[in-house]
């Protein structure tokens, strides 16, 4: 070991030992036991001292090598110089000054053996906790948490609190309700409104038994294999303050409470320790928890102690400390410290959760009697536990809890100069590329962006990335190159399942709607949901019904997700990687992976009857999942005086909107031109077409989604062809060719059926009979009246972004709602009555 690594060692050793010398020769008078460990720590010091007499010695060495390298003409010796520097300073050089920098730090006479420890820094590195290294295996095994809170009067308290837990609480909470012989007539009737919500008890005291006996009989009453939270009656608490104490308690395995942070808690209080800190103006309860939760310190920070205020315990730890001493402690004030105290003594640890803040009012209960309580149960603690005192000292100035508080401190400065209260985090999971997934997308984040902050992890195959909207439009945060490019195969892998992970902790996702899985594993909605955190799947194709997408088999007919007959190979898009054969045979595999995802989510929405009917055919496990219809939103302009009324006879320009390949038609275009002996469909192509197609038409190129009128304008065409040979979720091309009044001939499938079936403003044509289409839209073209009837219906009825973000939140309030564990019973379920028991 190198010599400044043996001197850092020694100087934490010495540090630490002259502490525990000044504890036990405090103690030594009361505790004639511990002389024993007094004199072996004088014998270790002493040791110590020497070792670093050795030290001194070096150094004095080191400064007689530097004297002479000062006296140096050339650069030779500079890796010397370097490496002697870095063995006292930890710094490597950088300037042509180098040697007369060493010279002057060595110049200064050492100080003695006992000024030297006197004076030496306790040289710490902060530990890190990592939330995404949660295990979820054996946190998705813990059925429920029963949250125990204990009550005594401070009636106004525990209605605050009682509705953060109703507003705030996930699925898995169990509440647990015990009333120690209250006086107040008003908590009666607080108990009495709890007891008709779904998964709360009430347990009633007919005398009062204390605040220890009172949470006993809660552990006692609590669900079997449980985790528990003992919750004092004067706290409030957070969105998703369940879950993230949950996260931190399984991110070790020898983890057996975990304390959140809070604003009035003692050691636990954050800015300010043993405190109440005021919350910077305008600022809720709900809003520090977020600001908190959003930006951590993370710090991995270990206590000697829980506090009763907000203690989540492992089912496992209880079982094998039991229960709080009631007889020791009865009025409460120390049982939780002596319960953690034995906790330890059998291998548990117990974590202070940085990322979790609870609002906490104090003495509520107990008023002024708190004082006498604590002196007398301090003296009760201190005398079953003598490390105790020694232990909190070192808690409270450690380098972990000084870190924790000046992060906090900071965001609360932050917060104090005008810093905006946080908004609930959304979570987009989408592909990169073009088309009417990430436009869309991109519409709803900006019409959300006053509800939401929202965030957006997309996926090309090779890098992942997370970014952030803002009001220019998505800002990069984090990027991650994939271990292996991704493949269709990929349902789960440890690289998406640790991104996964790390997203949604690190950044304290409240929600996670998937808008495409395409080049994404499985594991962010499957972690999602093992997380407790609502998930929403949209359906704007066929992919997680099929990987081909589309639908098409073989020979580009459009099965509806029921394989058509005989073995041919359906086509994939090549993006999807090597797959095993799919027809009637691998597609079973693929449902089979993906039917938990749709199962299991919060709600599920799509564009179109169609899409819902066939979701629904293929996974009939979604049948009792929410599954909405909202339309897109887009913000157009209604145009006038552009279409131009077909002559009959005549040449038909007809516009093709959008990119186009063979599920969009381009081989039923082909076939219509090739029987168009009259050649009247006159072709004008508004964007890209594959090179075999391009002799159909005129090409114009691309266009923005702003430039579509104005590109339109130019071309004065009669009809728009949408004719695509699968069934279309929406169609924005409808949408942008009745926004120019340019009534639209469509295939008789899908979203264009529903949207022309119900509004008009176009014509269906089958999708399979090229010869029909061709004689239809002569037939409309040689028909002045009946185009104008439908021209006149060609205009835009459509959702706003502002309407369809509307929508899209009530559906999120929706899913949150459900997610809540104390919601009114169903009509048929009778309440639980209050519970009495004496002692």
């Amino acid at each position: 070991m190198a010599s400044d690594d043996l001197t850092s060692l020694h100087e934490r050793q010495i540090a630490w030992l002259r502490e525990e010398l000044t504890l036990l020769r405090g103690e030594s008078a009361a505790a004639p036991g511990l002389r024993t460990a007094l004199a072996e720590s004088s014998e270790r010091l002493e040791q110590l001292e020497a070792a670093l007499e050795e030290l001194l010695a070096e150094r004095a060495a080191l400064l007689d090598d530097a004297r002479r390298l000062q006296t140096s003409r050339s650069w030779r010796y500079g890796h010397r110089v370097m490496r002697a520097l870095g063995r006292v300073r930890r710094r490597p050089l950088s300037n042509e000054g180098a040697a007369e920098s060493l010279v002057a730090r060595l110049s200064t006479p050492p100080p003695s053996v006992d000024a030297a420890i006197a004076t030496l820094p306790v040289k710490q590195t902060v530990r890190r906790r990592d939330p995404g290294g949660v295990d979820l295996t054996r946190m998705a095994a813990v059925p429920s948490v029963t949250i125990i809170v204990p009550i005594h009067n401070a009636a106004e308290e525990l209605e605050r609190c009682l509705d953060s837990l109703v507003r705030n609480t996930g699925s898995r909470g169990r509440l647990l309700l015990v009333d120690d012989a209250s006086t107040d007539p008003r908590i009666a009737v607080l108990l009495e409104r709890c007891a008709r919500l779904a998964n709360v008890r009430v347990l009633v005291n007919e005398q009062n038994l204390g605040f220890t006996a009172t949470v006993n009989r809660g552990f006692d009453q609590a669900d079997a294999d449980a985790d528990v939270v003992v919750l004092n009656s004067d706290t409030e608490v957070p969105p998703r303050w369940l879950e993230q104490l949950m996260i931190a308690a399984y991110e070790e395995r020898e983890i057996g409470t975990v304390t959140p942070v809070s604003n009035n808690a003692g050691a636990f209080s954050v800015p300010e320790i043993d405190a109440d800190n005021a919350l910077p103006p305008g600022f809720a309860p709900d809003d520090i928890a977020r600001l908190v939760a959003r930006d951590p310190a993370l710090v991995r920070l270990r206590a000697p102690t829980g506090s009763g205020f907000c203690l989540y315990i492992k089912r496992a730890c209880l079982e094998t400390v039991g229960r709080f001493d009631e007889e020791r402690f009865p009025r409460g004030y120390g049982e939780e410290n002596d319960f953690c105290m034995r906790a330890s003594a059998l291998g548990w640890s117990h974590a202070v959760d940085d990322a979790t803040w609870v609002l906490h009012h104090r003495e509520s209960s107990f008023g002024e009697e708190k004082a006498a309580l604590v002196a007398r149960n301090r003296v009760t603690l201190d005398e079953r536990h003598p490390r105790y005192t020694s232990l909190v000292r070192a808690f409270v100035a450690s380098d972990e809890l000084r870190t924790l508080r000046e992060h906090t401190r900071e965001l609360f400065a932050w917060a104090e100069r005008g810093g905006a209260p946080p908004l609930p985090r959304l979570l987009f999971v989408l592909h990169v590329g073009g088309g009417g997934v990430p436009a869309t997308s991109g519409d709803l984040m900006r019409g959300l962006a006053a509800r939401y902050d929202c965030l957006a992890l997309t996926s090309d195959g090779v890098t992942m990335r997370l970014s952030r909207w803002e009001p220019g439009g998505l800002r990069e945060l984090e990027q991650w190159q994939l271990e292996t490019p991704w493949q269709a195969v990929d349902f789960e892998r440890p690289d998406g399942a640790a991104i996964a992970r790390h997203v949604l902790t690190a950044y304290a996702v409240e929600i996670v709607h998937v808008r495409h899985l395409f080049r994404h594993t499985l594991d962010l909605p499957l972690t999602a949901e093992a997380l407790g955190i609502p998930v929403i799947v949209s359906f704007h194709d066929f992919y997680l019904s099929c990987p081909t997408i589309h639908l098409l088999d073989e020979d580009h007919r459009y099965c509806a997700g029921i394989c058509t007959d005989g073995d041919g190979v359906c086509q994939v898009p090549p993006t999807m990687g090597a797959i095993p054969p799919l027809k009637h045979r691998w597609i079973n595999d693929w449902r089979h992976r993906i039917a938990p995802v749709l199962e299991n989510a919060d709600a599920l929405v799509t564009t179109s009857e169609h899409i819902r009917f066939v979701y629904r055919r293929t996974y009939p496990g979604i049948e009792d999942v929410p599954f909405a219809i909202i339309p897109h939103g887009r913000d157009l302009e209604q145009a006038s005086g552009i279409a131009v009324v077909p002559e009959p006879g005549e040449p038909i320009r007809i516009l093709v909107p959008g990119n186009i390949g063979e599920h969009k038609g381009a081989q039923l275009l082909a076939e219509m031109k090739a029987l168009d002996t009259e050649d009247r469909l006159e072709l004008h192509f508004l964007g890209l077409v594959p090179p075999r197609f391009l002799h159909l038409g005129v090409q114009h190129g691309g266009y923005e989604r702003d430039q579509f009128l104005a590109r339109v304008r130019e071309i004065g065409p009669s009809f728009a062809a949408v004719l695509s040979i699968t069934a279309e979720s929406y169609s924005h091309t409808l949408t942008e060719a009745w926004a120019a009044g340019i009534p639209v001939v469509a295939s008789d499938l899908g979203a264009l059926r529903e949207r022309i079936g119900a509004q008009g403003g176009g014509w269906l044509v089958p999708h399979d009979d090229p010869a029909e289409v061709v004689r239809r839209i002569f037939e409309i073209a040689d028909d002045p009246e009946e185009y104008r009837r439908q021209q006149a219906r060609a205009i835009l009825h459509e959702t706003s972004v502002s309407d369809m973000a509307q929508a899209y939140a009530e559906l999120y309030r929706e899913v949150a709602d459900r997610r809540r564990a104390f919601r009114p019973r169903s009509p048929d379920t009778a309440p639980e009555a209050l519970s009495p028991a004496g002692r």
